[in-house]
């Protein structure tokens, strides 16, 4: 009898959270959650938005190198806060890269370009923007070599990649390997 009691007290309280909308998958609960969602992608936007006009005014409307890094500086604080929100978000990830390289700071851009590189690991252009950062920026040779490398065993017609392969080999006189990437430029452009 006692049992009967606690089992009928039970479903009675399973109805009332199910209608009131507490209970898992409620239609409350639910709807909630995306309109949420929604208006969470909604801010995303207009602040990646914002971001995007505070950049363009540091890159032309600086009067100095120094007005235009603090610009830079701003941005990036602002486009790191937008990665908390999605930290996936290849545009904000592409930016912050671009971003530190203007600033100089190396170490920071080949973070955000390797977590490029980790949510689209198919992508060569990922592997030629890490190869692009060291050969350019941070003159490691051996380094922008590898990642051009894995570029092109991406993508076997990635024109950049050949085209930077070509520019390290020339300055190490490698010119056996620079005759073969020049043959392939030619292949490719035909």
């Amino acid at each position: 009898m006692r049992k009967i009691k606690v089992k009928k007290i039970l479903i009675i309280l399973g109805i009332i959270l199910l209608l009131s909308g507490i209970g898992i998958g409620g239609f409350w609960g639910y709807k909630y959650l995306k309109v949420r969602k929604a208006r969470l992608e909604e801010i995303f936007e207009k602040k990646f938005e914002e971001t995007s006009y505070l950049y363009e005014e540091a890159l032309i409307g600086a009067s100095s190198p120094s007005e235009q890094k603090a610009g830079f500086k701003k941005v990036a604080i602002e486009l790191e806060s937008l990665l908390k929100m999605k930290p996936n978000n290849e545009e904000t990830l592409k930016k912050l890269v671009e971003l530190y390289r203007n600033l100089e700071e190396y170490d920071k851009a080949i973070e955000y370009a390797k977590k490029l590189l980790k949510l689209r690991p198919e992508k060569a252009d990922y592997y030629w923007l890490l190869g692009n950062i060291y050969l350019v920026d941070k003159f490691d040779l051996n380094r922008a070599e590898e990642f051009y490398k894995k570029a092109l065993q991406k993508n076997p017609n990635h024109l950049p990649s050949y085209i930077d392969l070509a520019r390290i080999y020339k300055s190490q006189n490698k010119k056996e390997l620079l005759n073969e990437i020049e043959e392939k430029l030619k292949e490719l452009m035909k």
